[in-house]
């Protein structure tokens, strides 16, 4: 046991090394991987230490049971959050839509961030395709406490650059989080098409899965996923932080899980 745990936190550790060799220590959720390999490190410690040891050959049977119990269930409630994420990760609407939303993600000063950058890729590419010269997309964003301007304002600049027509881009620039990015969002197309408009939500690979979700929630129709691609070192990270996000907004109300 101490080898594997000993292995364990190896992998957490050069992980964590790598990822914050590419985006920095200031990338969410990195500082878990750190908490992952302490916490390894110390279940395999127990199994070498003889007093602790024999501390855990006391523990009662029932107690051990009800532990490992408790254990297994958040691993298998963990392994099916993780394959519903990974069923998101090729989305792309097998009908034409009427509008594409783009989910807003971290500025860097005046420039989107490379998971930005990424998510609008997807969606020019997608609105550039023959037949769809007539979809529209919603940028959608607001500006964070440490963001100089709106996301929306970022994100429309940047296809601007690309070549996309600005009269193709509305703007929705009040939204802090995903789940306001949707009904904000979602208003605009109202007034625009009303509640008949079909409509690919764009967001990062992993992400879909939540974004879909929480729009059943919100009974909204018509809705399908356009997955952005998401660079390999960061994918577990995300994917592993995503997870947690699905079981915080089913704790919630936001969204049901079965």
């Amino acid at each position: 046991m101490f080898i594997l745990f000993f292995a364990l936190g190896a992998i957490c550790l050069i992980y964590y090394i790598a990822l914050v060799s590419y985006s920095g220590t200031a990338t969410p959720f990195s500082e878990a991987w750190i908490m992952a390999t302490v916490v390894c490190l110390l279940l395999g410690l127990c199994f070498v230490i003889p007093r602790t040891k024999k501390l855990i050959n006391k523990i009662p049977k029932v107690v051990k049971i009800c532990v490992l119990s408790i254990v297994g269930a958040g691993a298998l409630l963990f392994l099916v959050l993780l394959i519903n994420v990974i069923t998101g990760f090729n989305d792309k609407p097998q009908e034409k839509v009427d509008v594409v939303v783009v989910l807003g993600a971290k500025m860097r000063g005046n420039t989107v961030s490379r998971a930005l950058a990424d998510r609008l890729d997807a969606a020019y590419d997608y609105v550039m395709e023959e037949g769809n010269e007539d979809v529209v997309i919603i940028v959608s964003g607001g500006q964070g406490a440490d963001e100089i301007m709106t996301e929306a304002q970022g994100m429309k600049d940047y296809l601007i650059d690309k070549g996309l027509d600005e009269n193709r881009i509305i703007m929705e620039d009040k939204s802090t989080n995903t789940m306001e990015n949707l009904k904000f969002s979602y208003e605009i197309i109202e007034e625009m098409f009303g509640n008949n408009a079909s409509i690919a939500i764009c967001t990062s690979n992993f992400h879909v899965y939540r974004a879909t979700l929480l729009t059943e929630n919100m009974e909204i129709e018509n809705v399908s996923g356009l997955a952005a691609y998401t660079k390999p070192i960061l994918l577990p990270n995300s994917t592993v932080r995503e997870c947690l996000a699905l079981v915080k907004e089913w704790m919630i109300g936001n969204i049901k899980l079965w």
